[in-house]
């Protein structure tokens, strides 16, 4: 068992983390929320970089494409990273409260992908699930896919 970071905000510090997932190589991405940031780490926690101006990131999916997806609670969205930090893609919209409208998100929180590729995505505010269903012939680069496994 081993543990690293502590309080604050430079490189290997965090302020509420609310996120991680382990990608290929071992590499640790961790959302650290009230930093606004996703830190990348070794598997034994050494700093490897960060990616600042990720506004209030929750959750943290790595799929099988090694793409890493990160859910903003403020700004109701799931934002697609390349592997390097890179923003390529983001969807979703307010939703409100109390059910909301169909596809609406209200801070989500988390989200996983079926074996069928539909996306799950759990909103904080008013407490419901959204189910996405790829439609037929849509952009794979546009579609989380299934989560990353791990050799053993």
């Amino acid at each position: 068992m081993s543990e690293f970071g502590e309080l604050g905000s430079g490189p290997g510090q965090f302020d509420l983390i609310h996120g991680l997932a382990v990608g290929q190589g071992g590499r640790i991405y961790v959302a650290d929320r009230s930093n606004n940031r996703i830190q990348v780490f070794t598997e034994d926690g050494e700093f490897i970089e960060e990616w600042p101006d990720v506004t209030d990131p929750i959750g943290v999916f790595i799929d099988e494409n090694e793409a890493v997806w990160v859910n903003s609670a403020r700004l109701n969205r799931i934002l697609k990273f390349s592997r390097d930090g890179e923003l390529q893609y983001h969807f979703g919209v307010y939703g409100g409260t109390r059910g909301g409208f169909p596809g609406g998100l209200a801070r989500p929180h988390q989200l996983d992908v079926d074996e069928n590729g539909a996306l799950y995505v759990a909103s904080w505010d008013g407490g419901w699930l959204t189910k996405f269903v790829p439609k037929s012939g849509a952009d794979p680069n546009k579609l989380i896919a299934r989560r990353l496994v791990l050799p053993e």
